[in-house]
């Protein structure tokens, strides 16, 4: 959702810049550079984020910040991204950069996806948390 709607409100200096972000995340996965491709995977999130012109989107920046990082040092990210996922990265950039909501979407549902398949076993056998929610 956050995607769709960057591809709708960000400015278009954002927009410019996560196509020049999403471009650098795929030299740098290519290239095994993990250092540098989660400081560019979290600059890429905290763009399309901020980017959306949604307030609980933007707030999220920490928390995505967080967890792509933890998924890096915990050893749940590979030394090389696959190359479908990196042109997702791209596609999900352009897709913003041109104004289509429905295509960021889109891409953005199969890096989703992916990854979800890819931390499924990880977390499977983990007992789910609820939190309850208080009423005043």
């Amino acid at each position: 959702m956050a995607a769709e709607l960057a591809a709708t409100n960000a400015p278009e200096e954002i927009r410019r810049e996560l196509v020049d972000v999403s471009h650098a995340m795929r030299d740098a996965g290519r290239a095994g550079d993990v250092p540098r491709f989660l400081e560019l995977d979290i600059h890429f999130h905290s763009l399309l984020l901020t980017g959306s012109g949604n307030e609980m989107f933007a707030n999220m920046v920490g928390q995505v910040a967080e967890t792509l990082t933890g998924r890096t040092v915990h050893g749940l990210m590979p030394d090389r991204p696959r190359d479908t996922a990196l042109q997702w990265h791209v596609d999900v950039a352009e897709a913003i950069a041109a104004g289509n909501p429905a295509g960021a979407r889109e891409a953005s549902d199969r890096i989703m996806r992916q990854t979800i398949a890819e931390m499924e076993p990880e977390w499977k056998d983990q007992p789910r948390v609820f939190v309850p929610v208080t009423r005043p």
